[in-house]
């Protein structure tokens, strides 16, 4: 086979391939959209939409709806900002730890809601697939708290620092 005959293969192949990809984009349906990126990590606007309805879900909370979604997106940012500092300073959480905080997350859960049947009607799923999703969020919120403890570690203020500060701001 000439070198000519190889290259347009390849261009063929490549022309091919793009046209299937370009039919099967059109028919898909946007199912998500990324609201932000802070390294590798993305948020999405249904992550956001799911906090927004949890704070909803809590009694005698107000706020418009642009302000409590744009906080709900400031704090995923920060929390992202912090994962993305775990992962740069290759901070992990162990398999172990991951499970003995989600179980303690679950026992709490039961007793919110009374019982573990109570909690899978809630969610629809059963405590198995509840776990499943919550152990990557329980591990990237370890990892988290992990880079909060080293930033503040070193940190150390009296009482009186915090007044002396607070006295001199203008009132």
């Amino acid at each position: 086979m000439t070198h000519m005959t190889r290259i347009f293969n390849y261009f063929s192949i490549f022309i091919l391939v793009s046209v299937i990809l370009q039919d099967a984009m059109a028919q898909e349906e946007v199912v998500d959209e990324i609201s932000a990126i802070v390294g590798k990590n993305i948020i999405l606007k249904s992550e956001i939409e799911a906090q927004y309805m949890q704070y909803r879900m809590q009694e005698g909370i107000t706020g418009s709806e642009s302000t409590v979604k744009c906080q709900i997106l400031e704090d995923m940012l920060y929390q992202k900002l912090l994962l993305n500092q775990a992962q740069i300073d290759s901070i992990e959480a162990s398999d172990s730890e991951v499970e003995m905080s989600m179980d303690q997350r679950l026992r709490y859960f039961i007793s919110q809601f009374g019982s573990e049947e109570k909690l899978e009607e809630f969610y629809k799923k059963s405590i198995i697939e509840i776990k499943e999703e919550m152990r990557e969020l329980v591990r990237e919120q370890m990892m988290v708290d992990k880079v909060q403890q080293n930033i503040t570690m070193d940190v150390s203020i009296t009482p009186s620092e915090v007044r002396k500060f607070y006295r001199s701001l203008p009132e």
